[in-house]
């Protein structure tokens, strides 16, 4: 689990940065970089208003994600993509 805002050990410093559904199949990873990033913010987060009330993370889970190698968790995220534009699994 990634803090939203938090840069990654990657090349061109990627930060992690929440983006609306709707947004999703218009941006890839590398559009919010630390050097991008403050000026899509602005002066204020826009994305305040939008979160739920915090909630803690139960360590189970917490314990669970850090045995998810890094491309598993890349093949979870484009599955939430497909599901989200209606295009289910893909069978190669």
């Amino acid at each position: 689990m990634a803090a939203v805002y938090s840069p990654r050990l990657r090349p061109g410093t990627p930060v992690s940065f929440p983006v609306a559904w709707s947004d999703l199949a218009d941006v890839t990873p590398a559009d919010f970089t630390v050097r991008t990033a403050p000026a899509l913010i602005g002066d204020a987060d826009p994305w305040t208003a939008l979160m739920p009330a915090p909630q803690p993370v139960p360590t189970e889970l917490v314990e669970q994600g850090r045995t998810i190698p890094a491309a598993r968790a890349q093949a979870l995220h484009e599955e939430l993509r497909r599901k989200h534009r209606g295009e289910g699994r893909r069978r190669g």
